[in-house]
């Protein structure tokens, strides 16, 4: 097993362990340790201030040789001292197990959907794109006879309202169906779960790069590697952290990630990620819709550059269109990291295992919550056991914190991440590729403690960024037939946006405009563990 350094203290406190150790355990090794090396560097001293004193006194010969020997007679005190100390911010919990969790999150690359906002076409030009933007209308669920209103067309957003950019088109009224308000929307929100664009697979194996090298530079090891159930966002995953490993890459990789046998963990999708566009904003948004798993799986084979690995335990038994952040919390806490602990070796109460918590979490959570009520108290209970969110804490506070940590990470969206990482304010906007740290104390009971309630904490501020990756606007600027030759399906991206061409897909702009040079790691996070 291998701990990562605790935020704020060098590499060289890292434990290395080939089996689970309890984290007293682990302080004790570190503390005893870190005494010998003191009362070693004590003794060299003294040796040499013995030689000094020799070359100026021989009668005193016998002087530091007796200080060398009392040292060393000191040294097992010294260390029992360093053993029983504990840092104060452990002794907070009142004996109860902490872990420390940082979930790195990631902002899907550049999805063909993201590209359409490009769209600027205009009547008499866009008429002929209505019959195919009308059959992608018709894929949708109860909107099989519906059509499209000729009169509107096809045309620019008016910077109304939220309609801000792309194409629109209008609904025609159906008293029958879903339709029957005759929405306007965009043309991106016809655009079914959205695959990357060709350039944004280019620009996430660089960016995946950089983040794999900062990762092995400070000596994390990651643990899980996750996605929301949207294609952008699995392929994200794969093409961040699997891509970059192939060949002479995944000697890199087995340094950073944890795996069995030498491979490395799958790309697991987890509920309660899924990007939801904000209530009254649009009637449809299948962009933010799953494809059927199975549907997804061919396309992502398809499209991967090697092969892919991904675990869809979760698609085939928890809600695939929910964004509940506090639901991904608890389910954090309670599902996803106790199926983790082999990594850590943590102990989890058996009163957790034993219940069917997702049936918990949906009966007594609501189906959504809005950003506002973030930060109020959440509870949950079960015979045997409960879950609540705790006081919140400062970055300063988990970096003091000598606690195991477990290290994280998932491909998510833009208006998650900004609702629940960057309130209030929700700015800057993270970029595709771009990375956020949010930080986690979670403290469990131990097996016989009279209460079985886990206590979720978490950073009371912004997230920090991790890493920083080329704006939307900036890759998007030239656009090329190569950027998007992935996006086809359900239309192809092409026919709506003005493109150059170029002789390959490595000479576009976009392409260019993500190299690994655009994908810093931010100062702050250079500097840690140094």
């Amino acid at each position: 097993m291998r701990m990562a350094a605790p935020l704020g203290h060098d590499v060289e406190s890292v434990i290395t362990m080939e089996t689970p150790l309890s984290p007293l355990s682990a302080r004790g090794e570190y503390y005893v340790n870190d005494a010998y090396h003191r009362s070693q560097r004590a003794v060299s001293t003294m040796e040499i201030e013995g030689r000094q004193a020799r070359s100026s006194a021989r009668s005193a010969k016998s002087v530091p040789f007796r200080g060398c020997v009392l040292l060393l007679l000191l040294a097992p005190f010294v260390a029992c001292f360093y053993f029983s100390y504990q840092p104060h911010a452990s002794d907070d919990s009142g004996g109860r197990q902490l872990l420390k969790i940082r979930l790195f999150w990631v902002r899907h690359g550049l999805s063909c959907a993201n590209v359409m906002d490009k769209c600027a076409l205009q009547p008499p030009a866009s008429d002929e794109l209505i019959p195919e933007a009308e059959a992608a209308l018709r894929l949708i669920p109860g909107y099989g006879a519906a059509a499209l209103d000729r009169t509107f067309g096809m045309k620019p957003a008016t910077n109304e309202g939220w309609l801000t950019t792309g194409c629109t088109i209008k609904v025609a009224a159906d008293k029958k169906g879903p339709a029957q308000d005759g929405a306007v929307v965009r043309v991106h929100d016809l655009y079914t779960d959205p695959a990357l664009t060709s350039c944004a697979r280019e620009q996430s194996v660089q960016a995946g790069s950089s983040f794999i090298s900062w990762l092995r530079r400070k000596d994390i090891k990651v643990s899980f590697v996750g996605s929301s159930f949207l294609m952008r966002a699995v392929e994200t995953a794969h093409h961040m952290f699997r891509v970059p490993c192939k060949g002479s890459g995944m000697s890199n990789c087995s340094q950073v990630f944890d795996g069995v046998d030498g491979k490395l963990p799958p790309i697991t999708p987890v509920p309660y990620m899924t990007e939801r566009s904000p209530p009254g904003l649009t009637s449809i948004q299948r962009d933010n819709t799953p494809r059927g798993i199975h549907e997804q799986e061919d396309m992502l084979k398809t499209n991967a550059k090697g092969a892919l690995n991904m675990n869809t335990s979760y698609a085939e038994t928890w809600p695939r269109l929910a964004q509940q952040y506090e639901k991904f919390k608890a389910f954090l806490a309670m599902v996803l990291v106790p199926s983790l602990d082999d990594n850590f070796g943590f102990i989890f109460p058996q009163s957790f295992r034993s219940q069917d918590f997702q049936q918990v979490l949906e009966a007594q959570l609501p189906q959504e919550m809005h950003p506002a009520d973030h930060g109020k108290p959440v509870s949950l209970s079960w015979e045997g056991g409960g879950y609540k969110t705790g006081d919140a804490f400062s970055k300063s506070e988990y970096a003091s914190l000598r606690a195991p940590e477990v290290n994280v990470v998932i491909v998510g969206h833009n208006q998650m991440m900004s609702e629940y990482c960057l309130a209030p304010e929700f700015q800057p906007k993270p970029n595709n590729n771009a990375v956020l740290e949010k930080l986690f104390i979670l403290e469990l009971p131990k097996q016989h403690d009279a209460s079985q309630v886990a206590i979720m904490r978490e950073l009371r501020e912004k997230c920090h960024k991790v890493m920083d990756a080329p704006s939307m606007e900036s890759s998007r600027r030239e656009l090329a037939v190569q950027d998007v030759a992935s996006c086809t399906t359900p239309f192809p991206v092409a026919h709506y946006l003005h493109l150059v061409d170029k002789p390959s897909l490595q000479e576009t702009h976009c392409v260019k405009n993500g190299r690994a040079s655009a994908f810093p790691i931010m100062p702050e996070f250079e500097s840690e563990f140094q």
